[in-house]
């Protein structure tokens, strides 16, 4: 399980470098509710992503496994902060 939750990292590591890095503390929310949801997801990095964040209230785009975006729903809109560029 903690393959598959550095797989989800190394994912959002790749979409970061592109679009800015979130601040420290949001990095580690991120972590620790992929490790909640890891038993849920057995080896799916990408389930565990998508469940992780939904739960989070964001939305991944994909292009096969690589993420295109990452959006939240207008009407949970808060302050973002998840800033680099989510």
């Amino acid at each position: 399980m903690i393959e598959t939750v550095n797989q989800a990292m190394n994912a959002l590591d790749a979409y970061w470098a592109k679009h800015g890095t979130p601040d420290t503390g949001v990095i580690a929310l991120i972590r620790r509710t992929l490790e909640e949801h890891s038993s849920s997801c057995d080896d799916d990095w990408k389930a565990l992503l998508d469940k992780s964040l939904q739960d989070m209230s964001y939305r991944v785009d994909w292009d096969d496994e690589t993420i295109q975006g990452i959006t939240q729903p207008a009407e949970d809109r808060v302050p973002d902060p998840l800033s680099g560029s989510f």
